[in-house]
C-alpha cells in the first residue's frame, strides 16, 4: 500500500474514511477559520478579550491536532514539547510559554492566506503565461528561474513567495519535478533572510546586535545571497551559460512583474502604516487583493473558497510542529541559567573561527532534529556576549542570519519547510533529507571562509 504523503490528514493507523478522523478534521478546519478571522481583527485592533479567546482557541486547536497528526509529527512534538515542559518546570516559566502561543496564533492566521494566494495566483492570466514560458525552458534553467524569482519575491512577501512559486509550477508536474522546484524555491526564499528586513530572523537577531548599521547588513547579506544563488545556478547550467539562464528567467517572469509588484507594494505599505511585521501585513492585505482579483471572475470566488476550506483541513500537522517549536523557543529565551552553564566552556577569549563555527553549527545542526534556530540563537548570542571574542559585530550578526537561513532550510519545524511541503505536495522528510543538505554544507563552509576574511580586515 502506498505510504500517505506528508500533506494527507491521516491519523496514525487510520484511513481517510475513519469517521473519528473526519470529525476531527472538520473541527480543525472550522477552528482554523475562526482563528484566522480573530488574528485579522487583532492585527487592526488589539482587543484583550478577543486575544484571550483566540489564545484559548489556538490551545484547543493544538490539542485537537494531536488526534489527527501523523506519527512522525507526534514523535517530533513529544521530543520538542517534552524539552519545553522540562525547562518550564525547572525554571518556573509556564507563563513564558504564552509568548510562543501568541506567535503560533499568528502562524495559524497566516497558513490559510497562503492557500488563498496560491489559488488566486493560479487563476491570473499573467501567471498562466509565465507558467507557460517556464515550462518551455530546459529543466535546469527552470530551476534557476524558480530560485531567483522566489528570492526576489520572498525579500518582500516572505513565505508568501512560495505561493507564487507553487502557482508557477505546471499543474501535471510529477512528484520528482515538484520536489526539485520546491528545493530550488526554498533556497531562493531562505537566502533572502541574509539581507531583507521583512523576515522574523532579521528583526530578532538585529535586535540583539543593535549597534550594526542596517546598510551594512543589507550590503553584506545581499552579496552573500547573490553569490550563493549564482553558485547554485552555475552548478545546474554551468558558469558560461549562467548569464543566458538569468536572462531567460527575466523573460519568463516578466508577465507577473506588475501583479507581484502591486502585491509587494501593498504589503510594504500596510506594514509601514500599521508599524507591524511583514507577516501581519500579509495576513491583512492578501485576502483583499485576492478578493479584488476573484470577484470579477464568475465562479472564481466560490472555487477559491472551496479549495481554501479543503486545504485548511490538512494544515494541522504543520501548525502543530511549528507551534511546539515556538513554545520551546519562548521558554529557553527566558532561562538564563542555561546560558550561565555554557559560557565557561568557551573560555574568556575564544578565537574568531571557533566563535563563528559554534554559532553556525550550533544553529544548523540542531535544526535537523526540529529545533528551530530561534531556540539556539537565543542561547548562543547570550553565551557569546559573556566572552571577549574578537568577532566584529557585523560579522557576528551575519553569521547569525546565515545560521537562521540555513537552519530553517532543513528543519522539519521551520515555516519554509512546512509551507513548501503543503504547497508543492511533497513529504517534509524529502525536503529535510535532500540535496539542500549538501547545499547547506557548501554554503556554510564558503560563507564561513568569507566571513573570517572580512573579520580579519575589520579587526
Amino acid at each position: 500500500m502506498r505510504r500517505p504523503a506528508a500533506a494527507e490528514p491521516l491519523a496514525p493507523g487510520s484511513t481517510g474514511n475513519d469517521p473519528v478522523t473526519t470529525r476531527v478534521a472538520s473541527l480543525l478546519r472550522w477552528l482554523l477559520a475562526l482563528l484566522w478571522l480573530a488574528e485579522t481583527v487583532l492585527i487592526v485592533a488589539d482587543w484583550p478579550p478577543l486575544r484571550h479567546v483566540a489564545e484559548a482557541g489556538i490551545a484547543l486547536y493544538l490539542v485537537a491536532a494531536l488526534f489527527a497528526a501523523r506519527r512522525q509529527s507526534l514523535v517530533l512534538c513529544a521530543i520538542v514539547g517534552g524539552a519545553a515542559a522540562l525547562v518550564a518546570w525547572r525554571f518556573d516559566l509556564w507563563l513564558a510559554a504564552l509568548d510562543g502561543l501568541r506567535i503560533s496564533l499568528m502562524f495559524a492566521g497566516l497558513m490559510p492566506i497562503l492557500i488563498v494566494t496560491r489559488v488566486t495566483a493560479s487563476l491570473l492570466p499573467a501567471v498562466i503565461e509565465s507558467r507557460r514560458r517556464l515550462a518551455a525552458l530546459p529543466e535546469a534553467h527552470r530551476r534557476v528561474a524558480q530560485a531567483w524569482s522566489t528570492h526576489a519575491f520572498g525579500a518582500v512577501l516572505n513565505t508568501g513567495a512560495l505561493s507564487v512559486a507553487a502557482s508557477l509550477s505546471a499543474p501535471g508536474a510529477s512528484a520528482e519535478e515538484r520536489l526539485r522546484i520546491a528545493l530550488s524555491s526554498m533556497q531562493g526564499l531562505n537566502l533572502a533572510v541574509l539581507w531583507s528586513p521583512f523576515f522574523v530572523g532579521m528583526g530578532y537577531i538585529a535586535s540583539r546586535l543593535p549597534a550594526v548599521p542596517a546598510w551594512q547588513t543589507l550590503l553584506l547579506g545581499l552579496a552573500l545571497a547573490c553569490g550563493a544563488l549564482a553558485g547554485a545556478g552555475a552548478r545546474l547550467v554551468g558558469l558560461r551559460r549562467l548569464p543566458a539562464s538569468l536572462a531567460a528567467t527575466l523573460r519568463a517572469l516578466a508577465p507577473i512583474g506588475l501583479p507581484a509588484g502591486i502585491a509587494a507594494g501593498a504589503v510594504v505599505a500596510a506594514a509601514t502604516w500599521l508599524a507591524s511585521g511583514t507577516l501581519e501585513a500579509v495576513i491583512l492585505v492578501m485576502p483583499l487583493l485576492c478578493g479584488a482579483v476573484l470577484l470579477p471572475r464568475r465562479g472564481a470566488l466560490a472555487q477559491a473558497a472551496a479549495e481554501t476550506m479543503t486545504g485548511m483541513a490538512r494544515l494541522h500537522d504543520e501548525i502543530l510542529v511549528v507551534s511546539v517549536a515556538l513554545l520551546l523557543g519562548a521558554v529557553l529565551a527566558q532561562a538564563p541559567a542555561i546560558a550561565d552553564a555554557l559560557a565557561p566552556l568557551l573560555g574568556d577569549a575564544p578565537p574568531a573561527p571557533l566563535v563563528l563555527a559554534i554559532l553556525l553549527g550550533g544553529m544548523v545542526l540542531p535544526s535537523i532534529l526540529g529545533i528551530h534556530p530561534i531556540v539556539t540563537v537565543t542561547i548562543l548570542l547570550v553565551v557569546l556576549g559573556r566572552t571577549h571574542h574578537a568577532v566584529a559585530p557585523i560579522v557576528l550578526l551575519q553569521a547569525g542570519l546565515l545560521g537562521w537561513a540555513l537552519g530553517t532550510l532543513i528543519s522539519p519545524s521551520s515555516l519554509s519547510v512546512v509551507i513548501a511541503a503543503r504547497l508543492f505536495d511533497v513529504p517534509v522528510r524529502r525536503l529535510v533529507w535532500s540535496p539542500n543538505t549538501g547545499f547547506v554544507a557548501l554554503m556554510a563552509a564558503a560563507s564561513l571562509a568569507a566571513l573570517l576574511g572580512l573579520n580579519a580586515l575589520l579587526r
